[in-house]
């Protein structure tokens, strides 16, 4: 038994890590949807990601299951070992003696039950933990041996003349091994802070080779940089302006050829002398409060604070919130818009006041008013005293830098003042270069100050901001937990901030930051407004025991609050008491029975029934073939071969009804976990967008890996347990009341002591279970935030405090692990106990019995009450983890039944739509309102207008005016109370979820792309040839990258993360040109390109829109590109086609569109072509164009 046993190990191991591995990618997919859930909702991708999510799920069920058939060995050998040992012992003892006496049968068989208990119950389970164990340092071990960059050197401090910033010429490639989440320079910046040495990044690494595929990411560049001095970096998107930030940093290593090898690299890694502060391109926002996220790992200074909020335009912003900067901010910053965490990032890094500031392209978010004002104030002011290295497409900026740098394929192609570099006449410096072509880039916000102030609608732009972002009340920020704005879905729309009238109306920036000193309760973590490193923090997140039920209680009332009126003084009040992210459910009490019989429903009633049957007969020969042993043994005849037959018979049976059973259940356990991961997905990715921000991502992908885990491997193993240790107890109670009544007074009172115990056991353990898995998510959540932001953590040394602030989490989830093994311990000495007191009195019983039973009976009857014991143990033990596994089932359940989005094709209530439909991108609005979510205010109020297919229209109007609600009706992300929204002729609200959002597409700010393929990002679906996909991608300018990252099978990394940010975006762009829909919406979709690739863009993208058909780009029978194209100029001479709507924050951008929208206060102020709005007298859009200075065509282009 002992090898078979030990042959079982290797194969154990094998299944573990393997299983490891594809549970690890189908986390990984959950995660990327749970993060691109309103891309894959607008994109109408849900069933297709779900359809790949079950094919993860199923490949790791094959391993799950390779497990399961291990399990079902070892469980049955439970059951082989004792009678099959029994039948040989007796057998030879049989061929060797004359008779078998019933001492030496009973004595054998208690005997026989040892290596039952010991060797397969015990050695297996101690054998298979061990395995895991194994396999899970191997992982770590893995994980640990990750090669990381080289310490950083600490130098004598620079004098004055000395360079700050210096890069040496190295060559770069990312695909330098060096393990992304590795410690890097940027961690030890907190020890130089107050030394002012200087830290020299990326020393030689000789372990690096230059790699022949692929090319290098940066090559041969050269520059230093004194204090003070100011860099602007500009180029072409994807030219390596990223990554020379990337470079200083410490994220990329420099490169070095082998040793011994021809022009060996002798250059050394880039110099930054003193602390650093960093701007990533995609800003990088802490789930906290507003001024958490400036002050960020640094001292609290309040006037400086002042200055910066004011530099940084925030004081108006972080005034018109009811909780000021104590306003707390969802994960990711989901609650703002892209220049509104652009700011904050700003902010952050003037706050900190480092001696060298990298910042990656912060301008490109924010309108061109709000742009020049944080150049001014904050990079040329507030940053005045520090080394500036300025990444931008803004050209206009760049001859107020003390050097420019154009990138061009991973190269410097110039480097000078600009001066020196505009005499080369580069293509990259050509567009928007001059202050005179900066005048053209007028903002709405800033044209529209300018119209008289009543139309600006300042109180309903309040009341809109308010409804969108109720922020939660001062003093409870729960960093890991909170995450998004209220039920609405929606991220206010960045533009300008409030004029300083408007600020002072709201409330003076005191009243905004009115609760800088007071410290705050902060919800799992402890935080201080001054963050500190010590021991101390980690001890206040064991205080969360104690204080976590009245936090609850609070936060329900909270909750509570709300008394659905549509006033603004009832919203504002909301905003002040509510919760920004609800807190996560718990139950209480008993697990419901009604769980129970849904997991049974998902086992199978047939496999139930059959698994029943199998338990009760099993167990029913077991006792047969023990019953048996002990007739043969009183037997006169004992040579009569029929008892041997007859008890070999018996112990066959055994055999053959423990290894079915086993299979059964194991089976149908894997069947129903995978069918309820299928529906959790299926119902997650169903549910409406305010789920997604009101839920943290830590929070969802702890149900789909802890509590799935446990379902497919804890609650099957104790559940079988429970029903086997269930049967053996009820079968050895019913032969020891036939055979010896006098022992039943014992048997009484332990059945009581064991379900006392039992039930003071399983209310503290369930409990602790649940806490267990509570404070497990915020663990999931912080680590996953942390994650996306280690450029920036490091950058500004924060590892420590990040360190800390996951260690005190960390102990909140130990403290209640320890308590389930504490309990766990607790009720085992009691059953201990009481078993040794049962045994001894049954023991005394029996000898009292003496002469009143048949010999035979008794020893039968002493030996099941022994076996009994430990059995019935085990027993109370296993029912009660059944109970507290199967609260993650509880967990699982609640997905299955959320709330779900208006009904797709082929569900009941939507309609399929007509044959052919839309023809057109035909689009009306007709009296529509809409709102976030009942007793708030509308958001679009009464909205009517008419674009005819083929038409091009841009959306203007303040922050708040309503341009990205109408977006979101038009999507049905929020609801329309009234009104009707109609595409070519139908009612959208009639149509499937589905079939309406196929035909819509649109580029959002910020992109999102999926891992996989590039062809699996452009066409999921595989619907077109490789030609229309080359075709799309040129269009956008992303040819010849995606012909170097290897064609359209190269592999897309999570997010999108091998390409730029900017090619991210054109990316999004190429995939929204493929799809066949009939209206096209960007909304600032080319924010983060260079001028000369948004103008190339914008003429595709207006070409596109005019196209009646969808420019044969499905054919597949060998369509050549120049017929295509010849096509689509054919159709957009013809009329129809498509809708194009745009987003718009620079007036230039949409002058020459086809129509104007312009909404203010949810409401549409004005309506017609650019020429007709241009030459209404004292109208909103005549007046924006006068103060931009805009020569409208004469004729729309």
């Amino acid at each position: 038994m002992v090898p078979a046993q030990a042959a079982l190990v290797r194969f154990v191991a094998t299944y573990r890590q393997d299983t490891a591995s594809w549970t690890d990618e189908r986390v990984r997919l959950t995660s990327e949807l749970i993060q691109g859930a309103l891309a894959v909702k607008m994109l109408s991708w849900e069933k297709l990601f779900c359809q790949k999510l079950a094919g993860m799920r199923a490949g790791e069920a094959v391993h799950v299951a390779a497990m399961n058939r291990i399990r079902v060995l070892n469980t049955a050998m439970l059951f082989i070992v004792a009678p099959l040992v029994s039948f040989t012992a007796f057998g030879t003892y049989r061929l060797f003696h004359t008779t078998l006496s019933v001492p030496t049968v009973f004595y054998c068989l208690s005997l026989f039950q040892l290596p039952r208990t010991s060797m397969v119950v015990g050695f297996t389970l101690a054998v298979q933990t061990l395995t895991e164990v194994l396999v899970s340092i191997d992982r770590i071990d893995e994980f640990l041996s990750t090669k990381e960059p080289p310490l950083p050197l600490l130098l004598d401090a620079a004098d004055e003349e000395k360079a700050t910033v210096v890069m040496n010429g190295a060559d770069f490639d990312w695909n330098q091994p060096m393990g992304g989440l590795s410690t890097t320079a940027s961690d030890i910046r907190q020890e130089v802070q107050s030394s002012g040495k200087e830290v020299e990044l990326g020393g030689p690494v000789k372990e690096g080779v230059v790699s022949s595929a692929g090319g290098l990411t940066l090559s041969g560049i050269r520059f230093q940089l004194k204090k003070g001095e100011l860099l602007g970096i500009c180029g072409e998107v994807g030219s390596g302006k990223s990554s020379v930030l990337a470079a200083l940093l410490g994220e990329m290593l420099p490169l070095h050829k082998e040793e011994g090898t021809e022009e060996m690299m002798t250059d050394t890694g880039p110099l930054v002398r003193g602390t650093v502060g960093y701007c990533q391109q995609v800003p990088w926002i802490v789930a906290g409060t507003v001024r958490e996220n400036i002050v960020f790992d640094s001292s609290w200074d309040e006037e400086w604070y002042k200055k910066v909020l004011q530099a940084c335009a925030l004081d108006a912003d972080i005034a018109m919130l009811p909780a000021g900067d104590a306003t707390e901010l969802g994960e990711r910053g989901i609650n703002l818009s892209g220049g509104q965490k652009a700011r904050i990032a700003l902010a952050r890094a003037c706050y900190c006041r480092p001696a060298v500031q990298l910042m990656d392209d912060p301008l490109s978010a924010v309108d061109p008013r709000v742009g020049r004002t944080l150049f001014q104030e904050a990079i040329m002011t507030i940053m005045a005293g520090s080394t500036r290295v300025l990444v931008t497409h803004q050209r206009q900026y760049l001859p107020k830098c003390d050097r420019v740098m154009v990138m061009r394929g991973g190269r410097c192609a110039a480097l000078g003042t600009w001066e020196e570099v505009s005499l080369l006449d580069l293509p990259e410096l050509k567009a928007g270069a001059t202050a005179a072509g900066a005048a053209a880039e007028v903002s709405v916000d800033e044209a529209a100050d300018q119209i008289n102030r009543q139309q600006a609608a300042a109180a309903p732009l309040l009341e809109y901001t308010l409804a969108v972002v109720p922020p939660l009340k001062a003093g409870y920020s729960g960093r890991a937990e909170l995450h998004s704005s209220a039920d609405d879905g929606h991220a206010v729309e960045d533009g300008d901030t409030m004029s300083a009238e408007q600020s002072k109306s709201e409330g003076s920036l005191k009243a905004a930051i009115g609760l800088s000193g007071q410290r705050t309760f902060r919800f799992l973590t402890g935080r201080r407004q001054k963050p500190e490193v010590s021991s101390a923090r980690v001890e206040q997140h064991l205080e969360f025991a104690e204080t976590v039920d009245e936090v609850e209680a609070e936060a329900e009332k909270g909750c509570d609050s709300n008394s659905g009126s549509g006033s603004l003084l009832s919203d504002v009040a909301h905003a002040q008491s509510g919760r920004l992210v609800k807190a996560e459910h718990r139950q209480e009490g008993d697990v419901s029975w009604a769980v129970y019989w849904l997991y049974i429903r998902k086992l199978g009633m047939p496999s139930t029934i059959a698994v029943t049957i199998l338990l009760i007969g099993g167990q029913a020969v077991s006792v047969a073939s023990d019953w048996w042993l002990s007739l043969w043994s009183r037997a006169s005849n004992q040579a009569d071969l029929r008892w041997v037959w007859t008890y070999g018979l018996l112990v066959g049976l055994v055999i053959c009804v423990a290894m079915p059973r086993s299979y059964f259940f194991f089976t149908s356990t894997l069947r129903a976990s995978t069918s309820i991961h299928d529906i959790c997905a299926m119902r997650v990715m169903r549910a409406p967008l305010s789920f997604f921000h009101t839920n943290p991502v830590g929070r969802m992908l702890n149900r789909f890996s802890r509590d799935l885990g446990v379902v497919d491997d804890l609650l099957p193993f104790t559940s079988f347990d429970a029903l086997q240790c269930a049967m053996v107890v009820l079968g050895a109670f019913l032969l020891v009341c036939i055979a010896v009544p006098v022992i039943l007074p014992v048997f009484l009172p332990l059945i009581l002591l064991f379900y006392y115990v039992r039930g003071r056991y399983i209310v503290a353990s369930r409990e602790c279970k649940r806490w267990e898995a509570v404070t497990r998510s915020p663990l999931y959540a912080f680590f996953t935030q942390s994650i996306k932001g280690l450029p920036t953590i490091r950058a500004y040394g924060a590892g420590k405090r990040f360190d800390m602030d996951f260690l005190g989490l960390l102990s909140v989830n130990n403290a209640w692990c320890f308590a389930i093994i504490s309990t766990a311990r607790w009720v085992g000495f009691r059953l201990d106990l009481i078993c040794a007191l049962t045994l001894s009195a049954t023991a005394l019983l029996a000898v009292a019995a003496e002469g009143m039973v048949q010999p035979q009976l008794l020893g039968l009857a002493l030996t099941y009450t022994m076996s009994i014991m430990g059995v019935m143990q085990w027993f109370v033990r296993q029912t009660a983890e059944v109970e507290n596994n199967m609260t993650s089932m509880e967990r699982l359940l609640e997905y299955t039944v959320l709330p779900q989005e208006p009904p797709i094709v082929g569900e009941p209530g939507a309609l399929d739509p007509p044959e052919g439909w839309p023809a057109s991108g035909d689009l009306k609005f007709d009296m529509v309102t809409a709102t976030y979510r009942p007793g708030l205010p509308p958001v679009l109020r009464e909205v009517t207008f008419h674009l005819p297919a083929g038409t091009s229209c841009g959306l203007v109007g303040r922050t708040g005016s309503g341009k990205s609600s109408l977006m979101l009706a038009l999507f049905r992300l929020i609801s329309v109370d009234s009104g009707r929204i109609i595409l070519d002729g139908v009612d959208v609200a009639t149509i499937g979820l589905d079939g309406l959002r196929r035909q819509l597409a649109i580029i959002p700010q910020d992109p999102v792309l999926f891992s996989g393929t590039i062809r699996g990002n452009l066409d999921p679906w595989d619907t077109h040839p490789d030609a229309a996909l080359w075709e799309a991608l040129e269009a956008v300018q992303l040819k010849v990258a995606v012909q170097e990252l290897g064609g359209l099978h190269a592999r897309m990394a999570e997010a999108g993360d091998n390409l730029s940010v900017g090619q991210r975006q054109l990316f999004c762009l190429a995939r929204a040109l493929l799809q066949d829909a009939r209206i096209l919406a960007l909304d600032e979709a080319t924010a983060s390109v260079d001028r000369g690739t948004d103008a190339l863009i914008q003429s595709a993208v207006r070409r596109f829109a005019r196209s009646r058909f969808s420019c044969d780009l499905n054919q597949s029978d060998g369509t050549t590109k120049d017929t295509i194209v010849s096509t689509r100029d054919k159709a957009a001479e013809m009329p129809g086609g498509r809708v194009l709507l745009v987003i718009a924050h620079r007036i230039d951008t949409i002058i020459d569109m086809d129509r104007i929208l312009v909404l203010g206060a949810g409401q549409l102020l004005e309506e017609g072509s650019p020429q007709v709005l241009a030459a209404k007298q004292g109208g909103i859009f005549s007046s924006m164009v006068t103060a931009s200075n805009l020569i409208v065509p004469t004729v729309a282009v």
